[in-house]
């Protein structure tokens, strides 16, 4: 085990200093006196680490050598990967020899094109070795993965798309107009302006954008589109009555990897973690943006959450200082997902805690019991197994676990109520949208009730309420209600 005094000094003098302490005489002595004493502080992520690993030590756990391949592939994390390395490393545990060094590169970039994503690009990192194989086996080693979730680039940057893939959607769905946006995977958009008659959706113009190349999301605004390609570009292009006016690249805006879009534009996340909104920048060191209705919440690389209100509200659920400024929210932090409720905010964080936050208007409205004044939280994780997505909306929590999808109240969770077989689900507004482990596309009436059921193939994948990507191509659903 390392010693106190092994964790960089730039983050004990960081501790000292945003807890108004001396920075004169011995300030790592400082630093964990002060740790000591208090316990419930927030700290910089590699005093974190070390504290993971003294208590390990101290609490006799027996720890195997690892090597960083051992690491970047385990299925079992309890931690992020840049922690681990570093709990590994301030345990003696970390094991830095190249497994592969006998094998030939083509070889080890066979070996790498099975692994996710991610786990790609922490190798990519590791030394100069596999920082080669990866720039001269980029198409063997990502394509596979990149197959996998249903593209077909022709070129790409590696770094761009494992971030953007996570945080984007691919496609919108039906906006008010009643047009939307495919990608049809020949490196063109099509937009096809559409029209309800009778029920059925007939398109009235389609135009094509065919020099827009490796779009791999789409971002509805209200004058038009935002599209992010795999290089990390920004295209948008404005419409009026069906005719495309202005289209063109958002030069100042590169490396994106996440686009949340507003009324007229949008945050932009790029690779280093800054968030810009038009030409400057709004906020640095961030990892994600969540967003609903009412919030848009800004997670930094600490998972502390800074968020601004999305209209000039009177009074803020999460007690936002400045509704117009982007405020610490210290309340939040390691959030995963934000949901509206009445009258207040559901949470989920990384590890699957629940947090309920109901404004004092539901309470005197009498629509919550007053235990929920004080933020109240759960581990679903003690309910459910093996969660794979969380949806909430106005007083319902669906979770889907172990093929199951949960439907409990979310003021009183249970895991009593449940549909069987289930591969994915969409929420609508008035069911769910579910796609089974056997290819059928079931649409359930919030009583539960089944309207529609259509066969669509165990290889398709659920991309939104209305679109399935199937055989590299997406197709519409029509869900009879």
């Amino acid at each position: 085990m390392t010693s106190f005094s092994d964790i960089p000094i730039k983050d004990i003098e960081y501790l000292l200093k945003v807890n108004n302490l001396s920075l004169s005489g011995d300030k790592y002595l400082t630093a964990w006196n002060f740790i000591l004493t208090n316990p419930n502080i927030n700290v910089p992520i590699s005093i974190a680490d070390w504290i993971i690993a003294h208590n390990l030590v101290q609490k006799e756990v027996n720890i195997p050598v690892m090597t960083y391949f051992d690491i970047i592939t385990s299925k079992n994390k309890l931690l992020n990967l840049p922690n681990i390395i570093n709990v590994m490393s301030y345990l003696h545990k970390l094991d830095e020899r190249d497994p592969f060094k006998d094998l030939p590169n083509e070889v080890v970039a066979k070996i790498l094109s099975e692994l996710d994503c991610d786990q790609i690009l922490s190798l990519c990192k590791l030394n100069k070795r596999f920082n080669f194989i990866c720039t001269e086996y980029k198409r063997l080693i990502f394509d596979k993965f990149l197959l996998k979730q249903g593209y077909n680039l022709t070129d790409y940057d590696p770094k761009i798309i494992c971030k953007a893939l996570k945080l984007n959607q691919r496609v919108t769905d039906i906006v008010p107009i009643f047009s939307t946006a495919l990608i049809d995977f020949n490196d063109r958009i099509i937009i096809s302006f559409k029209d309800y008659v009778d029920g059925d959706i007939d398109v009235i113009k389609n135009i094509s954008l065919g020099n827009i190349n490796n779009i791999i999301s789409i971002h509805k605004i209200d004058n038009g589109f935002l599209f992010l390609n795999s290089f990390g570009e920004v295209y948008t292009f404005i419409f009026e009555k069906e005719t495309v006016s202005s289209y063109r690249r958002i030069t100042h805006l590169n490396n994106i990897v996440q686009i949340v879009p507003k009324a007229y534009g949008g945050y932009f996340l790029d690779i280093n973690g800054t968030v810009f909104s038009g030409k400057d920048p709004v906020i640095k060191n961030i990892s994600k943006i969540l967003y609903n209705s009412t919030y848009t919440i800004f997670i930094d690389k600490n998972n502390d959450c800074y968020g601004i209100s999305n209209f000039d509200m009177i009074g803020s659920i999460l007690r936002i200082g400045d509704l117009k400024k982007i405020t610490k929210i210290p309340q939040l932090k390691n959030t995963k997902n934000i949901f509206n409720i009445f009258g207040g905010i559901v949470t989920i964080s990384n590890n699957n805690l629940l947090t309920i936050y109901v404004s004092k208007e539901a309470i005197t409205n009498g629509t919550f019991d007053k235990k929920y004044i004080n933020p109240v939280t759960v581990d679903l994780n003690l309910l459910f197994k093996n969660i794979t997505k969380i949806v909430a909306d106005i007083s319902l929590l669906y979770i889907l676990a172990d093929d199951k999808i949960y439907t409990s109240k979310i003021t009183n969770i249970s895991n009593e109520k449940n549909i069987s077989n289930v591969n994915d689900f969409v929420l609508l507004f008035d069911g769910l949208l579910i796609l089974s482990n056997d290819g059928y596309m079931i649409y359930y009436s919030k009583d539960k009730n089944i309207y529609d059921k259509t066969y669509v193939g165990t290889n398709a994948k659920l991309l939104s309420n209305e679109y399935i990507l199937k055989d590299s191509k997406i197709y519409y659903i029509k869900v009879v209600r």
